[in-house]
């Protein structure tokens, strides 16, 4: 997960700028993060570029790196870029192909781990 640029968390973009939009999802997840293993939670909306995560009992820091985990799909890492209590934004270490997060937002209900 080096492929962050730590030193440039927003890249030039104020907080409210959105690369593309997100799209609702109101999804359970399986959410990790290197300090506390599985924190859990759900992911309330996706874009290609990042999510919005509400995160169960454990709270996240700007700058935690996560791995992100929704049904039978592949993990996909990203790092928080702002908190709001257990609300926070993650940016995807690598983009979702728009065909991804298009499948992901029209099956929302379905996801379920198997």
């Amino acid at each position: 997960m080096s492929d962050f640029n730590d030193s440039m968390p927003f890249a030039g973009r104020s907080i409210v700028e959105r690369r593309d939009p997100r799209r609702e999802l109101k999804a359970p997840a399986v959410i990790r993060n290197n300090f506390q293993g599985h924190i859990g939670g759900q992911v309330i909306d996706i874009s290609e570029h990042g999510c919005k995560l509400e995160l169960g009992h454990e709270r996240g820091e700007i700058g935690d790196k996560v791995t992100i985990k929704l049904g039978n799909f592949e993990s996909w890492p990203g790092v928080i870029r702002w908190v709001n209590g257990p609300i926070v934004g993650v940016e995807f270490a690598s983009p979702l192909h728009s065909s991804v997060v298009d499948h992901l937002s029209s099956q929302a209900v379905s996801l379920q781990f198997a």
